[in-house]
């Protein structure tokens, strides 16, 4: 007896079409929105079955004395589901086919997922947000999930865009649809899962003006200081960055209430810090000034308040150009560059998947090996060409040809292994190889 062939995975495919983004918290690490997932497969024991005829698809669809079991079903569920609610899940019975015994299932879901933020370029930072799907129990080696081409992938695609954005304090960039294998398990399993991903950009003109701009016209107001008088305005020197320093904490503790506390610095934390520290310095340079003027060292007070005057702002202001500038140059390269490693790392802070291919890449391998394809023929054509408009016979470089060309005309003489002539009725009359 032969073993029986391992059956291959059978085929998912699976497609999404969002809805509406709703809101992005950040303090609860969720994402709510409305979307709608559908899956399609090929069940070789529905063939030939009329639609009307076909056993219940799962439990919530069965008819009431229907004993039969189930059809096959994946049984795909929202891996980082947090509250969602089902509004509706049917299998439409116009789009199914029972000459193939394609099956076809939808549903709309709306709620929130879990999103995992990284924090560190606020308010310059990005999120990618995934829906990630799978099957509750068949592992990889019994149910593979695959993206719709006709969904995914291509300009102007039909799922890959959101219907309505009601994020004001985000942008929604192109989504993207990707695959992999989560896992593994307790169990050592994997699955094979799909995660439909959206990246959006925070909209930080507000931090800017209303945060930043404020701390900046703040610090700017500290260099007064330096052109104050270093033992009669003492006091009002101190004073003057006490204040700020207060100023700056109230609008530290105003934007972290929108944000959770997270085990490390964000950017604005960063910009916020060093404010902290540039007033701190001006208190610090208040002090050695009083005391080189009160030890007759007049010159060097006037020098060290004019240096302090020149050096403070550049430094300041440099520094957070600098800062600045990376947290720009991070966020361009999310926006422009989607193959970039910033932008995967990204995306992965939310996936609990190995990613294998995704969409774009699927078509963008396709058009390469397309164009692979046709460069060789072109030059295969282009060859042939040069050497017709040269008259050059291919075969002048086969040695073959050429010694039997010098031997045309000529009666063969066949001999044996031992050199002696052969016998002209048992020679071989088998014709030279071309």
């Amino acid at each position: 007896m032969t073993e029986e062939a391992p059956k291959a995975p059978r085929e998912i495919t699976v497609s999404f079409f969002v809805n509406a983004l709703k809101a992005v918290d950040a303090i609860g690490g969720t994402v709510e929105l409305d979307f709608q997932m559908y899956a399609s497969w090929i069940d070789e024991s529905l063939i030939g079955v009329p639609v009307e005829e076909r056993p219940p698809y799962d439990e919530e669809s069965r008819k009431e004395g229907d004993e039969r079991p189930c059809c096959y079903n994946p049984k795909l569920e929202v891996n980082n589901n947090v509250s969602l609610e089902t509004l509706w899940s049917l299998y439409p019975p116009v789009h199914q086919n029972p000459e193939t015994g394609f099956v076809i299932w939808g549903a709309r879901y709306r709620g929130s997922i879990s999103n995992e933020m990284d924090l560190a370029m606020f308010p310059l930072d990005s999120d990618g947000i995934s829906i990630s799907v799978g099957p509750k129990d068949e592992t990889n080696d019994k149910c593979v999930i695959k993206i719709d081409p006709k969904k995914h992938g291509f300009p102007d695609a039909p799922g890959d865009r959101i219907k309505k954005s009601n994020l004001a304090e985000w942008s929604v960039d192109v989504p993207s649809v990707r695959l992999g294998l989560s896992g593994p398990t307790g169990s050592g399993n994997f699955y094979s899962n799909i995660e439909f991903c959206i990246m959006v950009h925070r909209n930080f003109m507000y931090y800017m003006w209303k945060v930043l701009a404020i701390v900046y016209l703040l610090i700017a107001s500290m260099f007064v200081i330096f052109v104050m008088d270093p033992v009669d305005d003492f006091a009002d020197r101190i004073n003057i960055c006490l204040t700020l320093i207060l100023a700056a904490v109230a609008f530290l503790y105003v934007v972290g209430e929108s944000l959770p506390k997270v085990p490390y610095l964000t950017l604005l934390d960063k910009l916020m810090l060093l404010a902290f520290f540039f007033i701190f310095l001006g208190g610090v340079e208040s002090l050695v000034v009083l005391l080189a003027a009160r030890h007759g060292k007049g010159d060097l007070q006037k020098k060290i308040d004019m240096w302090s005057a020149i050096f403070f702002p550049i430094v300041y202001f440099g520094l957070n150009l600098y800062y600045l500038m990376s947290g720009i140059r991070y966020r361009m390269i999310l926006i422009n560059n989607k193959d970039s490693e910033e932008y995967q790392k990204q995306l992965a802070l939310d996936s609990k998947i190995k990613v294998q291919s995704s969409a774009n890449e699927k078509k963008t391998e396709e058009a390469e090996d397309e164009g692979v394809a046709k460069d060789k023929d072109s030059a295969s054509d282009q060859e042939s060409e040069k050497k017709n408009a040269k008259g050059v016979n291919p075969l002048l470089n086969n040695p073959m040809y050429n010694k039997q060309k010098k031997t045309a005309g000529k009666r063969p003489t066949h001999t044996t292994g031992h050199g002696s002539k052969a016998d002209p009725a048992k020679a071989d009359t088998r014709s030279p190889p071309p």
